[in-house]
């Protein structure tokens, strides 16, 4: 009883790959229904319904799964581009591309909808045998075999002449399809009429043949003119002539209403060209302007004002240094020197106050300091 109390750090330790096996499986779930397990964590079967018919795809994981790309069979037999002949999908890219990143569950799920927008030919599985409560008799020895060319009214008849199955016998009463009598209850076999071959019923859109016997028929068969003209002049042929002639009738309409639209189309669409122009001058006009702005702004900003100060205070600085020396020269008068020296030094002075209360208020404000 020791291995039923072992802990779970003596059990072992689950790898990589299983951990990626098991989300991948997860992911199955996850992005597709109707998930069945078949084998645990190696064979699983996705079903949904296309066109009426049950479609099973059978997924695989081989050992080495994710690493290696699972195998993907379908059932039942069918056709479509991304099946082999032996069932197996070949054609859905992520499949054909999967690595150990891919996800299972979108993979299949590619192939759903693939399925779906292009709904596969499923091969139905055919059979011969009658139904429980129409059995097949044998076909009376003597009379003329049934045409092959034309399908008999009840079942599948045998392909040998003169034998043919699923065929009533005179005489005998056949059960009632839909609570009328298929079959005659009494035989008739005078001149043409075989099996009273006048009373089975015939397609409504050919009325015609309803009461044509069995040679009658034959002369028909062979008249490829006639069958022809039989076809093109029945009511449901009529019937999509008139449908037809009354869609072109409405595609004509159309295109004319359509077509009266065009001068105020082509009227707009020079409005809107003009409309264009315009709003490509305006934009033009507008980055013209904003690039002024720009200038000016940078003309204009604290920064550039300090600099400009700085500049003005330095040539006021050096006007009143040459007034002084011209003046040490002797070259203008004392009365001038004194007017012009106070007024440049004035300039200076209120210069550099300027300059100093403006690069204390960028100072403050953090801005750039020279």
């Amino acid at each position: 009883m020791d291995w039923f109390f072992k802990s779970k750090s003596e059990l072992p330790a689950v790898t990589h790959l299983q951990q990626k096996r098991t989300q991948q499986i997860d992911s199955l779930k996850t992005y597709n229904h109707n998930v069945a397990e078949i084998k645990r964590d190696e064979e699983y079967r996705v079903s949904f319904t296309v066109s009426g018919h049950t479609v099973a795809l059978n997924i695989s994981l081989p050992p080495k799964f994710p690493e290696d790309k699972p195998i993907v069979k379908v059932s039942p037999p069918l056709r479509h581009p991304w099946v082999s002949k032996h069932m197996l999908v070949i054609g859905c890219r992520s499949l054909n591309n999967f690595v150990v990143n891919s996800v299972l569950g979108r993979v299949i799920r590619d192939i759903v909808t693939e399925f779906e927008k292009s709904p596969p030919v499923v091969f139905a599985e055919s059979t011969n045998q009658p139904p429980s409560h129409m059995p097949a008799l044998p076909y009376p020895q003597g009379m003329p075999a049934f045409p092959q060319s034309m399908p008999p009214p009840y079942g599948q008849p045998s392909t040998v002449a003169g034998n043919v199955g699923m065929y009533p016998m005179p005489g005998h009463t056949m059960p009632p399809v839909n609570g009328s009598s298929m079959y005659p209850t009494t035989s008739n076999t005078q001149g043409n009429d075989v099996l009273g071959a006048h009373n089975f019923q015939v397609q409504t859109e050919f009325p015609e043949l309803q009461n044509k016997s069995i040679d009658e028929l034959k002369i028909l068969m062979e008249d490829e003119e006639k069958l022809l003209n039989m076809v093109l002049y029945s009511e449901q042929m009529e019937r999509l002539k008139d449908e037809r002639n009354r869609l072109n009738e409405s595609c004509e309409e159309l295109s004319k209403t359509n077509m009266s639209y065009k001068p105020e189309l082509e009227s707009r669409k020079e409005k809107l060209k003009e409309a264009y122009n315009k709003m490509l001058e305006a934009r033009n006009s507008f980055d013209m302007k904003c690039l002024h702005q720009q200038s000016i702004n940078e003309q204009l900003s604290p920064e550039s004002i300090l600099y400009n100060l700085k500049v003005s205070v330095a040539d006021a600085d050096t006007e009143s240094e040459e007034l002084a020396e011209s003046y040490l020269d002797n070259k203008i008068e004392t009365d001038e020197f004194l007017k012009s020296f106070m007024d440049s030094r004035i300039k200076v002075h209120l210069r550099k106050v300027k300059e100093d209360k403006l690069h204390q208020m960028l100072t403050e404000r953090g801005g750039v300091s020279f």
